[in-house]
């Protein structure tokens, strides 16, 4: 088995200026999207496509340094969707884009912020939410690293249907009460707007209003 050697060392006197990763990793494993190293030496969450962030700020810019001290540019930071095996989703915030790295990265320092519990026994890191829930189980590679794969999601707008003309004109204006509704279709104030009968319903968001 051929063994590598990492090593990583941080520059005080720059700590506050730049962030710093400490992580160098090389080997003969195929990358893709969906696979992250979970690293404890990480101060950022790393990933570097651009398509798959659901929030992006571009205007964050700055250097991200190794541990050798080479840089790599910073593009934006946002947040990515994750789409679990359970079918649940989690948003994993907080993420710096840099579109020169291959290798994705996850910050075990920022989910312990997050209050995510990490455990490493028997060659294996389980990582549980704040609720409990376990999140993931990765078992260690031969070269003593951990990597998790899940899949990024993309965010979509859903279309929502209502057959009740009614009762959607009633929340296109804010829940504003039958009456007021009647009266502006009775007065056509409203193009488009049909006439109005009062469903014999409650409104649930309007009674814990």
């Amino acid at each position: 088995m051929e063994e590598t050697n990492n090593y990583a060392e941080s520059n005080d006197a720059k700590e506050d200026l730049d962030p710093t990763l400490l992580l160098a990793c090389k080997n003969d494993q195929d990358e893709n999207d969906s696979t992250w190293y979970l690293d404890s030496g990480a101060s950022s969450h790393i990933y570097g496509r651009r398509n798959l962030f659901v929030e992006l700020d571009e205007s964050t810019d700055g250097d991200i340094t190794f541990g050798d001290s080479s840089k790599v540019q910073v593009k934006g930071k946002g947040a990515l969707l994750m789409h679990s095996k359970d079918g649940s989703h989690q948003l994993i915030s907080n993420v710096f884009y840099v579109s020169s790295m291959k290798s994705n990265i996850l910050s075990l320092g920022q989910l312990l912020e997050k209050n995510y519990d990490i455990h490493l026994k028997d060659k294996y890191l389980t990582l549980k939410d704040d609720s409990g829930r376990l999140f993931a189980k990765v078992s260690m590679t031969k070269n003593r690293m951990f990597l998790l794969n899940i899949q990024s999601d993309v965010s979509m707008c859903l279309k929502s249907c209502f057959k009740d003309s009614s009762c959607l004109w009633y929340m296109r204006f804010g829940h504003l009460n039958f009456d007021g509704l009647k009266m502006m279709s009775k007065g056509r104030m409203v193009k488009g707007l049909p006439s109005i009968n009062h469903p014999n319903q409650l409104c649930e968001e309007c009674l814990l209003g």
